[in-house]
This record gives structure tokens, sequence and C-alpha cells, in this order.
């Protein structure tokens, strides 16, 4: 019986192109030609909701716009962009981004920004359901600047959500500083708003070795 289990992006890698593999070597991919993602709507009080909204489109479209990028993202629209959605859910069926605010329970570590969680097929390398949890208990102060700031004391959101979305198409940590999946992060971190060649290569790269449309 085939096993799932999540995955937690590891600490830094030596390698610059670092998909996340199944124990046989394959990476992980998507088995799907669509995904739904659910935006829930409950945000730290220094998050509007269309700084959210923006943020998550643009960091998203900066993997989409990709030729090679696969499957096709929606975001589901239930009341103004957003989608009410349980936080992490097992095979639920549910791609859920939501914040952990002031007294919600943080169980990844202190020290990390945002997490996202990648539950995949051991067997099959596909991906089952993911879950992207948003660090918002107080620990680290947010911006979402149209444009960024990089002498800014805060943590830029959309250059953070550009570096979850590498995980939730497939892709761990990078071992070159240049990479947006470079593991560490710093206020005004604006390089992670944009992908290095290294990121662009590592994931049109992957996705060329994985089964492609039609799917199963």
């Amino acid at each position: 019986m085939a096993t799932c289990v999540w995955l937690l992006p590891s600490p830094a890698s030596a390698q610059t192109c670092n998909p996340y593999r199944v124990p046989g070597g394959d990476p992980i991919y998507w088995p799907v030609a669509g995904v739904e993602l659910s935006i829930d709507p409950v945000l730290p009080a220094s998050v509007t909701p269309e700084e959210m909204l923006d943020a998550l489109h643009t960091s998203l479209q900066t993997w989409t716009e990709l030729e090679c990028t696969q499957p096709e993202v929606v975001i589901l629209d239930e009341q103004d962009g957003f989608a009410s959605c349980p936080g992490e859910g097992l095979d639920d069926g549910t791609q859920c981004i939501y914040w952990a605010l002031p007294g919600d329970e943080w169980p990844y570590g202190s020290v990390l920004i945002a997490v996202t969680l990648v539950h995949h097929n051991t067997l099959t390398a596909e991906i089952v359901d993911t879950d992207m949890a948003i660090n918002g208990t107080g620990t680290f102060t947010w911006s979402s600047p149209i444009v960024c700031d990089a002498e800014s004391a805060t943590h830029d959101l959309p250059a953070t959500l550009t570096h979850e979305f590498g995980h939730f198409f497939g892709l761990d940590h990078s071992g070159s500083a240049q990479s947006v999946m470079e593991g560490s992060t710093r206020p005004g971190d604006c390089g992670k708003r944009t992908l290095h060649g290294i990121d662009i290569d590592c994931l049109c790269d992957t996705l060329a070795s994985v089964p492609g449309p039609p799917w199963p």
C-alpha cells in the first residue's frame, strides 16, 4: 500500500537545484492539470485584504508565467477574492493558504517565517495536498509595498510568498545565495521577489522529467 508523507523544507542544501524526491529518486509533481487555492480571509492587523491578494497574485504569477509551469493554478473566490479554509488538513483536498495569528499555535519553530507542507505519495511521487502557513504570531513584522524596500525593517510578504510557492511546485531549498529557494531570509529581502535563472532552470528541468499531459 502506498504511503503518503508531509514534506517540510529542509535545511539549506549544497545543491543549487534541489527538487523534493521520493525514496526511489523521482521528483514529486502535481498529477493534475489544474489546482485550486483557497486563501483564508483571517489576516493579521498589519496586512490588509488588498495587500494580501496583491502579494499572492504577484508572487504566484512569478512562477506561473513560466512556459514550463504546471499545473494551472486557480484562486477560489467565495467572497472578495478569499475562500475560508481550515488550515493544515491531511488529504482534505483543499490547498489552503492561511495565517497563524497572535495566540495561535505555531508548531514549526519560532525561527520559521512560513511553512509549506507538501503531502505526496511515496510510490508514485504524486503531490496529493499542500497547505501554506504564514507566521503572523508576532515573531515577525510584515509589509507588502508595491515596490520592495531593501532598507525596510519588516519582512516582505511578496518575497516570502514567492519562495513558498516554489515549495508548492515541488522545489526544496537551494544552496545558491542568488536563488529564490535559498533557505534563509531577512527584512527587506527584495531579491526573493524575482526568480533567478537557477530557479527557472530547476523547475523547468524537473517538470520535463515527470509525467506530463494527458494525465491519468
